[in-house]
């Protein structure tokens, strides 16, 4: 199986401050906007599947109420 995209970056070393006036390199600016990509997509996996099992008890409920 071969490695995903990400297991193939190089390893990149993240000390920086921006509080130092430090800039970050290019790799390291890749490297942040990945994994703040990847947060935001995280989140919005849960978003979504909190927000769907939330309108599917909803409906649940819906229907009960119906039934009555």
């Amino acid at each position: 199986m071969s490695a995903t995209i990400l297991e193939q970056q190089p390893a990149v070393d993240m000390t920086f401050s921006f509080m130092s006036g430090e800039e970050p390199t290019d790799a390291q600016w890749e490297t942040l906007m990945r994994e703040v990509g990847e947060d935001a997509r995280k989140r919005r996996e849960e978003t979504n599947k909190a927000l769907r099992n939330e309108i599917r008890l909803a409906v649940e409920k819906n229907k009960a109420d119906r039934e009555r």
